[in-house]
C-alpha cells in the first residue's frame, strides 16, 4: 500500500456524558481541500436536485495494482470505500483538540473559549454507536432520540435516528425516526438508537434501522421541494395515552364521534408542531377519524386511531417537513425475510455499483441459548435503487454463537470482485459480489 497522509475532512470525537452526547467537529483551516465552496442551508433550497450517478460511474477508481485511488474529499461510508481502508488523504493534519466546554443545564449551549481546532458543536442523544460519514456538504451520525430535534418526538421518547447536520455550520437540517419495536429489547434494545453508519452516494443514503429495516433516502431531504418517497406516508406526531388522564381520553374519542376536536387535543396537536385553528370537521371511516386543516397557511391531512389505551395521531409527511427525513423506500428484513435480530441491527453496508450487500444481524434471543430464525438469511444483496432482493445467503445456519453485526467489505481479489462477510458462526465468508442466480450467490471461499 502506498504511503499516504491521513486526514478527515470533517472529524468528529464523540463525548459521551450523561445528559447527552455532543459531537464536536474539528476543522483544519490549512487544508486545501476544504477550500471547495460547501452548501449551506440557505443554498439547499436553491440547489437543483441532483441525480443519482448512473452504474458507470459509481465503481471505486483503481489503479493498475487493482487497489482503491484514496483522494482527499468527503468520508461516504463506514471505512471511506468499501475496501475499509479507513485511510484518507489530506495535508496539515491538526492532531490536538480541545472541545472547550458545553452547558448541559442550558440545552448544551456550547462555549468555545478555550477550545482548539473545535469548528462547531452539535447536540446528539444521550448514546451514539453510528461513525459519522460526511458526503456532499452534510454530516450524518446515528443516535438516539435524547436531542429531541422534532418536536413530535421530545426527547424522552425512545427512537433509533439518523441525524443530518450542515457540514459548514453545523446546522441540523433532518432527521430519520425509526420508532421502537413491540417486541422490546430482545430485538430492539432501550437508548441504543441507530448503531450503524449510512452509505451515501449522489443524492442517495442507505442504513440499517434499528427496526431490522434497510432503509434509503434522499440526502437534500425536503428542502429540494420533492418528496421522493412513496405517496400518502403519514408518520405518528403524538399518542394519547388513556391512564395518564383517563377523563381526557374518554372525552377525546367521545368529541371525534361527534365529529370535532376537544380542546385536549388541539393543544397536543400545538405541542407537536402542528397548531389548528378553528374546528376542522373530522369525519370517520371504519376505525379512523380523518381531517384536513390549514396549519401554518398550508393544507395538511390527519387521522386519529385508537388501539387499547392509546389514541393516536398521524399526520401526513409534505415538503413543507423541512426536518424530516425524505423516505424512497424500505425494506423489512424481520417481516420480509423472516430475520431475528439479537437486541440491535446494525450493519454498515456498503456497494459494488448498484448492488448493495448487508448483514441482517440475525441472532440468537433473550435466552442467549435459543435461536429463532435458523433459516433466515444471514447475509443478502438488494438492488441500491429499488431494494429488490438479488440474493440471500444463511451459510451460518444453527451455529450463529450470539449476534452478527459485522459489516461487509467488497473489492477485487486478483481481478475478482468479491464480497466479505464475517459470520456470527466465527467463520469469513467471501461471494461473488453480482447478482448471483436463481437467488443465491456464488460462494468462493
Amino acid at each position: 500500500m502506498k504511503s499516504m497522509k491521513p486526514f478527515f475532512t470533517v472529524f468528529c470525537s464523540l463525548a459521551l456524558g450523561s445528559l447527552a452526547t455532543t459531537a464536536f467537529s474539528a476543522y483544519n483551516f490549512n487544508a486545501p481541500i476544504l477550500e471547495q465552496d460547501q452548501p449551506t442551508l440557505s443554498t439547499l433550497e436553491e440547489s437543483s436536485h441532483k441525480e443519482t450517478p448512473d452504474k458507470s460511474t459509481q465503481q471505486i477508481e483503481l489503479d493498475e495494482q487493482g487497489d482503491p485511488v484514496i483522494k482527499a474529499g468527503d468520508w461516504p461510508q463506514w471505512g471511506g470505500t468499501s475496501y475499509r481502508n479507513n485511510v484518507p488523504v489530506a495535508v496539515n493534519v491538526p492532531i490536538e483538540w480541545d472541545p472547550g466546554s458545553v452547558d448541559r443545564r442550558n440545552d448544551g449551549k456550547w462555549n468555545p473559549e478555550g477550545s482548539k481546532n473545535i469548528k462547531w458543536v452539535a447536540r446528539l442523544g444521550s448514546q451514539s454507536y453510528g461513525n459519522p460519514v460526511v458526503s456532499n456538504g452534510k454530516v450524518y451520525v446515528g443516535t438516539n432520540n435524547a436531542a429531541g430535534y422534532l418536536k413530535r418526538y421530545p426527547g424522552m421518547i425512545d427512537l433509533g435516528c439518523l441525524v443530518c447536520f450542515d457540514e459548514k455550520t453545523g446546522e441540523f437540517l433532518w432527521q430519520h425516526s425509526s420508532e421502537k419495536l413491540s417486541s422490546g429489547r430482545v430485538h430492539d434494545w432501550p437508548l441504543q438508537g441507530i448503531c450503524s453508519a449510512p452509505l451515501v452516494e449522489g443524492n442517495r443514503l442507505w442504513f440499517v434501522g434499528s427496526r431490522g429495516e434497510v432503509i434509503c433516502c434522499d440526502t437534500n431531504g425536503h428542502y429540494d421541494g420533492k418528496d421522493d418517497g412513496e405517496e400518502n406516508t403519514f408518520s405518528r406526531l403524538f399518542d394519547m395515552v388513556k391512564d395518564a388522564d383517563p377523563e381526557a381520553h374518554t372525552g377525546a374519542i367521545a368529541g371525534l364521534d361527534e365529529g370535532k376536536l376537544t380542546d385536549k387535543l388541539v393543544a397536543l396537536f400545538d405541542k407537536a408542531g402542528m397548531p389548528i385553528s378553528g374546528q376542522p370537521t373530522v369525519t370517520k371511516e371504519e376505525n379512523k377519524w380523518l381531517f384536513s386543516t390549514t396549519v401554518h397557511d398550508k393544507e395538511r391531512s390527519f387521522y386519529l386511531s385508537s388501539a387499547g389505551p392509546k389514541l393516536s395521531a398521524f399526520f401526513l409527511i409534505t415538503t413543507e417537513d423541512k426536518h424530516e427525513a425524505d423516505t424512497v423506500w424500505t425494506f423489512n428484513m424481520m417481516r420480509e425475510l423472516g430475520v431475528s435480530q439479537h437486541n440491535m441491527a446494525s450493519c454498515s453496508m456498503t456497494n459494488w455499483g448498484d448492488i448493495l450487500f448487508v448483514n441482517t444481524s440475525n441472532g440468537l434471543d433473550e435466552s442467549h441459548v435459543n435461536l429463532p430464525a435458523p433459516n433466515a438469511p444471514s447475509f443478502i444483496a438488494m438492488n441500491k435503487n429499488t431494494g429488490e432482493v438479488y440474493w440471500t445467503d444463511k451459510s451460518p445456519g444453527a451455529n450463529i454463537l450470539h449476534g452478527q453485526w459485522s459489516s461487509p467489505t467488497v473489492g477485487l481479489i486478483e481481478g475478482e470482485p468479491q464480497v466479505i462477510f464475517a459470520g456470527g458462526d466465527g467463520w469469513v465468508y467471501s461471494f461473488a459480489a453480482d447478482e448471483g442466480k436463481d437467488g443465491n450467490p456464488e460462494l468462493l471461499w
